[in-house]
């Protein structure tokens, strides 16, 4: 993890997560002499079973923020520090790790806050990560169910779980803490990628009302969220674009074009600038 400071200097955090595939976020927490530093990003890309390392090294992670050199830094074993599995909302469990393939992320009124949108497992969505600690039966106070509100106390993390390594390749990281935020989503991701070569558009893509930037509001009435409107236009949903020595035609494997398109908007902002 790289940071800068208002001076141009930077500033380098050694970790051993995100070894299945890359890290996407981070923030800096430094409030009360927190000096910690939130992470997301992807979960393992194998099959089950996966290394406990790969496990424990998915999604959302904490870091000390460091000013030692990184040739001095050891930084041990990932440090997961939210954790979410479908079977909170009654699903059947999906491969261990892929519910936390997270990639946006953002921290508002001391609660952190991160998004999945990717993959074919899990639910592409919001959530939030509850530290008003959990109930007789193991859930999240603020969402026994997977779905839930921020507690009006609500705190920034500033350990990880204390995860049971026992359990890792059955459950994952145990016990989970994370809620999906009431209004958005609960949807299982199909992973549908399909291409019309008559339009030369990924259909899919194309004709998803959702994708695109998002504003949502809170309706104190309903106690939920909800969608206000969806911008697209300048977007080009679907339409495939080409990258400079990347392949051209069709792939033979997947027999989808090798040109890539936009899908939609990933991350998360958080606020509205006026």
């Amino acid at each position: 993890m790289a940071e800068v400071d208002t001076h141009g200097r930077f500033h380098f955090a050694k970790t051993n997560a995100y070894s299945g595939d890359n890290g996407r976020a981070a923030i800096r927490n430094d409030k009360n002499g927190a000096n910690v530093v939130y992470t997301a990003g992807n979960a393992g890309a194998g099959a089950n079973p996966q290394p406990n390392g790969i496990i424990v090294g998915a999604g959302l992670q904490i870091l000390t923020a460091e000013r030692t050199p990184l040739a001095a830094q050891n930084p041990g074993l990932p440090s997961p520090v939210g954790s979410f599995n479908i079977t909170q909302l009654g699903f059947k469990a999906d491969k261990v790790g892929k519910d936390t393939n997270f990639r946006g992320l953002t921290v508002s009124n001391n609660v952190l806050y991160t998004t999945k949108g990717s993959g074919s497992n899990g639910i592409n969505t919001v959530y939030f990560v509850d530290t008003t600690g959990f109930d007789a039966n193991g859930k999240p106070l603020a969402c026994p169910s997977g779905v839930g509100l921020p507690g009006a106390n609500a705190t920034l993390p500033t350990a990880p779980i204390f995860y049971d390594a026992t359990q890792l390749q059955t459950l994952g990281v145990v016990p989970y803490n994370m809620c999906i935020l009431k209004g958005f989503p609960t949807i299982l991701a199909n992973g549908t990628n399909t291409f019309d070569p008559v339009s030369g558009k990924y259909t899919a893509a194309a004709t998803q009302p959702g994708s695109g930037l998002q504003k949502w509001v809170f309706d104190a009435g309903l106690g939920a969220w909800k969608l206000a409107y969806v911008l697209q236009a300048g977007l080009n949903l679907g339409v495939p674009y080409t990258v400079h020595g990347y392949p051209t035609g069709q792939n033979p494997k997947t027999g989808l074009p090798w040109a890539p398109a936009a899908e939609g908007l990933r991350n998360i902002a958080g606020r509205v600038n006026r």
